[in-house]
């Protein structure tokens, strides 16, 4: 329980860092096509909603065995497929099942989104490489630092 509480107190500092832009649209504002394989931290999570429609989210890896994503993206089956860079290409034998473990004061309505965040445990853990992540410190300037 103790290393969950580790793991949420990472994940509140990488949301200040993090977007949560909707997941159901094809493009992100003001972003650009990434370099292949320049953020490994990054997943693909298909995941199944009502009526067997598919949609999609991303997240990143917080450690081997748990990703990060945004708690509106919670389906009834959930599948992350790490280090993806281009989805026509997609290898379903890198896929990985997960179990979701949404914020217990999640709050979606038409008047209010609150504490959409989520994470997902990984059946199997993924391999992790050296590359780094930054994320802010207290000074607000930022320093890479390593997340696993």
């Amino acid at each position: 329980m103790m290393q969950l509480l580790q793991l949420l107190n990472i994940v509140l500092v990488m949301l200040s860092v993090f977007n949560q832009g909707d997941c159901m649209r094809d493009n992100i504002i003001g972003g650009h096509v990434a370099k292949p394989h320049s953020h490994p931290y990054m997943v693909l999570i298909p995941y199944e909603s009502q009526g067997n429609i598919w949609r999609e989210c991303d997240g990143f890896l917080v450690r081997e065995d748990f990703v990060m994503t945004a708690a509106h993206c919670k389906g009834m089956r959930m599948f992350v497929f790490p280090g993806v860079h281009d989805k026509s290409k997609l290898n379903k034998n890198l896929r990985v099942e997960a179990t979701p473990f949404v914020h217990p004061n999640y709050t979606l309505n038409e008047n209010e989104v609150k504490n959409d965040i989520m994470l997902l445990k990984l059946k199997q853990n993924v391999t992790l490489t050296n590359k780094r992540i930054y994320r802010p410190f207290s000074g607000g300037l930022w320093r890479p630092t390593r997340l696993w």
